[in-house]
Formats: structure tokens, C-alpha cells, sequence
């Protein structure tokens, strides 16, 4: 087993990429101890390449609770069953920063039977297996396909010069040591896709009127009215060039955050030997200097967690965890041998649960002594805003409301899939299937003595059921599923599909009969899968008994109306590209309706307005037209630079985008006036600001690593800085 170094994911052995965030995994530890839980049982190498993608829930989450990391969904076919993985790390959604230890935000659902799953790796051609990440080269199985090559202009460049004048060598340190391959600007910068998750979203952004920027190897800070403030005096070390900088906004955008009331500016320094100390400072005050706040402490994404109260700044560092009051101006140790990333605390800071080293599962009060829960705990979440818990122990799982005794929900469970924070919580449970070759296959025109195979070789499945525990009452929604959509006020949309023991393949229709083996098979049980899957909706009501719709089995689903009226979802892909036409189907007569054609499907989501989707989608330029709710915004649009804030009630896009260089001409949308307006052109990076108005990086080079900051205010371009490095999203969400 090891385990991913950016986002603790757990894998079986040998596997090369993690499927949680695609980072090379050779050189990732094992697990000893106490084992994380790993991730959902989705396909491994034995999976077959025609493998639907991954499923994920679709959640509106409170303040203080916890939602797993996206994961995917259990495979039909493996050949191991890994745990799934319940890690509380931060959710990388590229387009806002997220500390831990809060609520995850699980995205739109993104998932098909058959048609829409891809083949092989649009990067370099490997069969995909059916992983979310190729296991070849380590690219995403469901993004648009690109050229590598042109990635490859960047980082052959100038590395730029430190602040002496001289030119600087390239070192793979700072905050790289966790993740140096994914540049978070430009192509893979904020995925539009994401930014929607098909209901009413109780967690919104929330935005900064700050701005905090890289420049001469520090981090600046600006309130774009007096002189900008550097904050830092020795960010990294010298052999840090400007490139390793520009690939490590993501990990800066992790550790730098401002209090909830944007009094304090909370930053890291002295990065060092995968370590950093952490300060901060009054923004009304910065003259004043630093407050240092601790030292050494691990960079593992574990970012900071700052209080609702603005007080409150909770770290970890080894295995203890360390509170900082800003009021009281000391640090507390709140509990020794933490178990990795498996601890939560109430957004007030008040509250904490975790797992230590030898799994015993703890509870401490407002920093008081430590309470012994329960052993041998392998999974923990909220189950009902910071008043109980839900973990699992072994198999089996547990209710815990704090102050009382715990309460056995079920037993053979093998993972907890979504638990609101709100009293509804959603749990898996397994069965593995072992099917000798020869039971899953009819010898049609071929008899069985014309056949080369392997009698004794097997596919193993995975038989999947999906629960719900409701206010006491536990009720199976499936017993074969492997999505789960949540629309509002709790409504659930859940799919279904045949045991594969009830299936069989003919022999002459595998692609290499009268050879084959488990691989042949397992793919054609899988696409035989998909034509029996079914869709049920559950009402959230006590004794709620689910009900199928008919919608056809072979849909790429994206999600409910606001109101739960209606449920998107698209089919009849093209031939010509990853195209295909959308339908809204009426929840209340049963009916369908085409809402568009030739619409991007990796480009649909639905939002508190209605639904927002790209058509005439070309590989070629990777641009396409943004329409929201039926209406054409904008042409030529790239979607991978484009979100809607709901914040400030905006859209911002980029047209006109130039591949090579990586930017195109900001544009932003209100969706309630339906005005567009230019911001600039050459525009690499953008970070909305609270009051409407946007920060942004104007005409960078890749061969110094930099460009001029503007900000674009009331109709005005105003700029902020030369020689800008990167731009820092200080974006937030609790």
C-alpha cells in the first residue's frame, strides 16, 4: 500500500499515479500503523478500459461539516478492493483556497456509463483502465485532450534572476516538495466544470479586498491604495528560482490566508526543507511588522484553520496539533499523535475530534483535557453540526452524539460516502464477486473447445450498495449503485445496474475471440452493465420508498434544477468530439425535454440561477460559447479559465485565448443584469476581489517568469506592480 505525498490518498501497491490528484506515486511511503482509509474502490490496473468514469456527490455543505474529498465511485470490476479514503484534506478545486480541516466541497458528479467514458489517455495514448488518472504518464482521464509539448516550452525557460541581478538555478524545493508537476495558472487554472454542483450551495466564496502577490522571491501584500507592503524577508531560499514560485502558488494559496473578518493577514516564511514558520499581521497596522506565530511546521497541505471568530488559528505540525490566539498572543497544544489528516474542528475552533497513531478516536472541549471516544477507528466525519460524529470502527459503523453513547448504525460497511453535517449521512456497502471466464460468456458461433482462454481465471466485482441513515431510520436506496447525485432539501438521485452474475457476453463478439481473457471479458460485462443501468429518485421523508424515472440508461448525468424540478444530463454524443446534446428532464410528468445541442460535456453546471454550459466546443482551440441559462454570453470562449462567483454574482471568462502563451482577454458577466464587459486582453491570471473588482496578471513571459498586476476597478485600470511573479488567490470558503 502507499500513500500519496501531495493528498494522503491511500493506493494498492504499484500504483503509479495517485487517483485521487494524478501526483507520481514511486517514491510515496507505506502506510504503518494505524491505515488510513483508502480510496473508494474504484478501477484499478485489473479494470477494464471501457470502465464509466468516476462518480462523486453532490452536497450543500454547512460551516462545520465535513464532506468527503470527491472519490470515486466502486468499480464493477478490480482486482483489489481498497478501502475507501475518508482523508480531511483540502479539496483542490484550482479556483479557491480552502483550509484544513473545513468542510470539503464535493463537485458535480461526473460521471457516464459507456459512451462518454474515454478510452485511452489523451496525452499519451495508454488504455485508461477506467482510472481517473492514466496510469502512463499521470494525465486527468476526463479533461479535454492538449499538447504536451507546449507545456513543455515553459519549462524550458529562463529561470529568471534573484534579487542580486543573478541568474538562478533551478531547484525542486520549497513547497514543490509536495506537488512541482501541476501548474495551477494558465490551462489547468480554474476548471468551469467545477465550480458548480447542481443545487443550492450553503458555502459560497469568499472573496478578499486584498491582494497578496510573488515579486523578487516574496510575498507582497497590497490594499491598493497605499504602497504595497512586502510581508515576507526570506520566503525560500536562494536556489528558488521564479519558475519553482509560479508552479507553487497553489501550496502559497494553501498557507496564506486572511481572518474571516480580514483584520490579519495569516502567511508562511522561511520555507525551508519542506518546512515554514508562520506569521502574521495587522493589515491596518503592517508598519508594525510580524507576529511570529510558530516554526517548523510540516508542509503536508494541511494548511490552517482560522476560527469564525478571527482569533483562533489551529495548525499541525508532526503529529501534535497547536492552537495560536491571537488575543492572547500564546499557543496551545490541543492533542498529541494525530493520525495524518484525520482530525475535524468546529469553525469556531472550539471543538475537536481526531484519530491518533494507534486509532483510538479522542474528543476535546474548548482546549480542555482529551476524551476517549472509542479504538480502533479507521474513518471519521461529522454527523450533525459539531454536536455528533459519525466514524467507522473496523466494519462496522457508529453514531456518536457527544456527551453520550455510541449508537451501531450497521456492520459490513466499507465506507461512509457523504455525510451532510445536517443529519442525513450516506454509507457504502460491498460485496466481492468472484466469476470464472467461462460462467460470464455464451459460445455462440464458437464452441468451447475452439477457445484459448484460462479456465481458471476470474473477474472480480464489486456489488455495491448505497444507504441512508435519516433521523434513526436506515433505508437501502440501491443494492447495486456507484453514483449518488443530492438535489435540494435532501431529495437524492441514485442510479442502478445488473449483477454481473446475471450477465453474459457472446464469445464472437469479444474483440479477440477464440482468445481471450479477463480483460476482454470485464469490458464487455461493463458495457453490458451500462445498458441495464436504471435512475431512482428518493424523496427524504421517513419510509421514503425510491422511485425509477425513465430516463435512458446511456446519459452522462450533471444535475438538479435549483428547485428540483428538473434534472440535467446529456447524450447522443458526436462523433467528431466530446460533444453531445443536453436534456432537462421534468421530475414531475416524467418527461424530457432537449434544453441544447452540441454542448461540451466536460463543460455543463448548475447553479442557484439555473444551468451554465459551452457549445460548439473545438479540441482543436479548446474554446467554445458560454451560454447560461439558454441565452448565448459570449463565442470563442476557453472554459478552463472561466467561473461564476457567487459572491458578487459574476461570471469571468477568457476569449480569444492564445495557447502558446497561455492567456486570452478577461471578460466578466452579471447573471442578473446580463451585462458583459472587457476587462483586458493578455490576461494569464485573474483573483476577483469582494467588492466586484478583479486583480489580474497582463502580459507575462515565460522567459523571465513575469508580468505587470493590474486592477480593474469601476470601469479603470489601475496597476498594482512590475515584475509580478505569480498572483497569490486568496479566495476562501467556510
Amino acid at each position: 500500500m502507499v500513500v500519496c505525498p501531495k493528498c494522503g490518498a491511500s493506493m494498492p501497491d504499484g500504483t503509479r499515479f495517485c487517483q485521487e490528484c494524478g501526483t507520481v506515486l514511486e517514491q510515496a511511503p507505506r502506510i504503518a500503523a494505524v491505515s488510513e482509509p483508502m480510496p473508494a474502490p474504484a478501477a484499478t490496473p485489473e479494470a477494464s478500459p471501457a470502465q464509466a468514469p468516476a462518480n462523486e456527490p453532490v452536497s450543500s455543505t454547512a460551516a462545520i461539516s465535513p464532506a468527503p474529498v470527491p472519490m470515486p465511485a466502486p468499480a464493477p470490476m478490480t482486482e483489489t478492493a481498497p478501502a475507501p479514503q475518508m482523508s480531511q484534506a483540502p479539496y483542490m478545486n484550482y479556483g479557491y483556497q480552502q483550509p484544513y480541516g473545513q468542510p470539503q466541497q464535493p463537485s458535480m458528479a461526473q460521471s457516464a456509463p459507456g459512451a462518454f467514458s474515454p478510452a485511452f489517455c489523451q496525452m499519451c495514448g495508454a488504455p485508461s483502465g477506467g482510472t481517473p488518472f492514466c496510469q502512463m504518464c499521470g494525465s486527468p482521464m476526463n479533461g479535454p485532450a492538449s499538447d504536451p509539448g507546449k507545456k513543455g516550452k515553459k519549462n524550458k525557460a529562463k529561470q529568471g534572476k534573484d534579487k542580486n541581478g543573478k541568474e538562478k538555478k533551478g531547484k525542486a524545493g520549497l513547497i514543490i516538495v509536495i506537488l512541482l508537476a501541476v501548474l495551477v495558472i494558465a490551462g489547468a487554472a480554474v476548471f468551469f466544470l467545477l465550480s458548480g454542483n447542481g443545487k443550492k450551495n450553503d458555502s459560497v466564496d469568499h472573496l478578499s479586498s486584498y491582494g497578496v502577490y510573488v515579486q523578487d522571491g516574496e510575498l507582497f501584500f497590497t490594499d491598493f491604495k497605499n504602497t504595497n507592503v512586502e510581508l515576507t524577508d526570506r520566503l525560500t531560499n536562494t536556489d528558488i528560482t521564479d519558475s519553482d514560485l509560479f508552479q507553487s502558488v497553489e501550496e502559497l494559496s494553501w498557507l496564506l490566508q486572511f481572518t474571516p473578518n480580514e483584520k490579519y493577514v495569516i502567511y508562511p516564511d522561511r520555507v525551508d526543507d519542506g518546512s515554514f514558520s508562520l506569521y502574521y499581521r495587522e493589515v491596518k497596522k503592517l508598519s508594525s511588522g510580524a507576529v511570529k506565530i510558530d516554526s517548523g511546521i510540516d508542509i503536508d497541505y494541511n494548511g490552517i484553520l482560522i476560527s469564525s471568530n478571527s482569533d483562533l488559528i489551529t495548525y499541525k505540525k508532526g503529529d501534535n496539533l497547536y492552537q495560536y490566539s491571537i488575543k492572547k498572543g500564546e499557543k496551545t497544544k490541543l492533542a498529541t499523535e494525530v493520525y495524518y489528516r484525520n482530525w475535524l474542528m468546529t469553525d469556531d475552533g472550539r471543538q475537536l475530534v481526531y484519530i491518533n497513531t494507534d486509532g483510538n478516536l479522542y474528543y476535546v472541549n474548548n482546549g480542555g483535557d482529551k476524551e476517549k471516544l472509542d479504538s480502533d477507528v479507521t474513518e471519521l466525519n461529522w454527523y450533525m453540526e459539531g454536536e455528533s460524529i459519525c466514524y467507522k470502527k473496523t466494519d462496522s459503523l457508529y453514531i456518536r452524539v457527544l456527551g453520550k453513547d455510541k449508537e451501531k448504525i450497521d456492520s459490513d460497511v466499507s465506507y461512509i460516502y457523504y455525510a451532510d453535517g445536517k443529519g442525513v449521512l450516506y454509507y457504502v456497502k460491498s460485496e466481492e464477486l468472484r466469476i470464472k471466464l467461462e460462467d460470464l460468456v455464451t459460445f455462440d458461433t464458437l464452441k468451447k473447445e475452439e477457445c484459448s482462454y484460462n479456465p481458471e481465471e476470474e473477474c472480480v466485482f464489486y456489488v455495491t450498495g448505497m444507504y441512508r441513515y435519516l433521523n434513526g431510520e436506515k433505508l437501502c436506496l440501491t443494492d447495486n449503485s456507484n453514483s449518488l447525485y443530492l438535489g435540494p432539501d435532501g431529495v437524492v438521485l441514485v442510479n442502478t445496474w445488473e449483477s454481473p452474475e446475471k450477465l453474459k457476453v457472446k464469445v464472437s463478439e469479444l474483440p479477440y475471440a477464440p482468445y481471450f481473457d479477463k480483460w476482454d471479458v470485464s469490458s464487455a460485462i461493463c458495457e453490458q452493465q451500462n445498458k441495464t443501468c436504471t435512475y431512482y429518485l428518493v424523496g427524504n421523508e421517513p419510509g421514503a420508498v425510491p422511485v425509477p424515472l425513465s430516463i435512458d440508461a446511456n446519459v452522462y448525468m450533471k444535475g438538479f434544477s435549483n428547485d428540483g424540478s428538473c434534472i440535467y444530463y446529456m447524450k447522443d454524443p458526436k462523433e467528431d468530439g466530446p460533444n453531445a446534446d443536453l436534456y432537462a428532464y421534468n421530475v414531475a410528468d416524467g418527461t424530457e425535454e432537449l434544453y441544447a445541442t452540441d454542448v461540451y460535456v466536460y463543460g455543463v453546471s448548475c447553479y442557484d440561477f439555473g444551468v451554465a454550459y459551452f457549445t460548439d466546443f473545438s479540441m482543436k482551440t479548446n474554446t467554445g460559447d458560454l451560454n447560461i441559462n439558454g441565452e448565448k454570453v459570449d463565442f470563442d470562449v476557453y472554459p478552463f479559465l472561466s467561473r461564476y462567483y457567487q459572491d458578487i454574482d459574476s461570471f469571468f471568462y477568457c476569449t480569444d485565448y492564445n495557447y502558446d502563451r497561455d492567456d486570452g482577454t478577461l471578460n466578466v458577466y452579471s447573471v442578473q443584469s446580463g451585462k458583459k464587459q472587457i476587462i483586458s486582453t493578455d490576461v494569464l491570471q485573474y483573483v476577483p476581489l469582494k467588492d466586484g473588482s478583479v486583480l489580474y496578471l497582463y502580459d507575462y513571459s515565460y522567459n523571465s517568469y513575469s508580468g505587470e498586476a493590474y486592477l480593474f476597478r469601476n470601469g479603470k485600470k489601475i496597476k498594482v506592480a512590475d515584475d509580478v511573479v505569480v498572483l497569490v488567490d486568496t479566495t476562501s470558503r467556510y
